[in-house]
């Protein structure tokens, strides 16, 4: 079947209208195109924590943190921990990027755990006492959203999961105009309004977890 189109284009507001069989169809392109991204990491290459990387150690047992990169992803393999069990603080170790003045953006990793205790990342960080963090933890059952204000806890979000050991998971949280977005393997997971935090870098997390992996981080400018 053959339909006349008519098409106007608008160079200047880098905008096209085609009307085709009766209907008018509007396509707006981004001037310059897709932005390229903040920050990525594949850890291609094989070693020690790579140096756009900085570990710290909150956890007061089993340490220090174990960080190191090897096979195209970056592992952490001590059991370091800290804290009460139960509580929202759980201090374990994390390795932070990026810049502190990041703002409006979306993080996203590839996770997986051969242990059953928490793993997870972090975003909007500023320091050890004020950034968002998101975890799951197989052992009590749990994904969860916290944020720390000036060292005050605060539970954001949680719903009951256990992650399967030995499993990929992808999570991208997406921080922009104070509002936080949780999408799990490609799914819109939780959904907050909350602005403590505006800009911050970015982290990766582990609590009590011998076997943490992580992969493809990549940091671009929310939409």
């Amino acid at each position: 079947m053959n339909y006349a189109v008519e098409a106007n284009v608008d160079t200047a507001a880098r905008q096209a209208t085609a009307a085709i069989a009766g209907q008018t169809f509007t396509v707006n392109q981004t001037a310059g195109g897709a932005q390229p991204p903040l920050f990525t990491d594949a850890f291609s290459t094989a070693g020690p924590l790579p140096a756009a990387w900085t570990k710290v150690d909150q956890g007061t047992t089993d340490k220090p943190s174990k960080w190191s990169v090897s096979n195209g992803m970056l592992h952490q393999t001590s059991n370091i921990w800290g804290g009460t069990v139960g509580a929202l603080p759980l201090p374990g170790t994390f390795a932070y990027a990026g810049q502190s003045a990041w703002t409006n953006y979306a993080f996203s990793a590839k996770m997986r755990s051969a242990d059953n205790d928490a793993i997870g990342l972090m975003f909007g960080y500023k320091d050890a006492n004020n950034y968002y963090r998101f975890s799951m933890d197989t052992s009590r059952n749990y994904r969860r959203l916290v944020k720390v204000v000036n060292g005050m806890w605060t539970k954001l979000a949680e719903d009951a999961f256990a992650y399967a050991q030995n499993q990929w998971y992808a999570v991208e949280a997406t921080m922009a105009n104070g509002q936080i977005r949780i999408a799990f393997n490609g799914q819109p997971l939780f959904t907050v309004n909350d602005a403590s935090h505006a800009n911050g870098r970015i982290a990766l997390y582990t609590w009590c977890n011998t076997g943490s992996d992580f992969d493809d981080v990549v940091v671009t400018a929310a939409p």
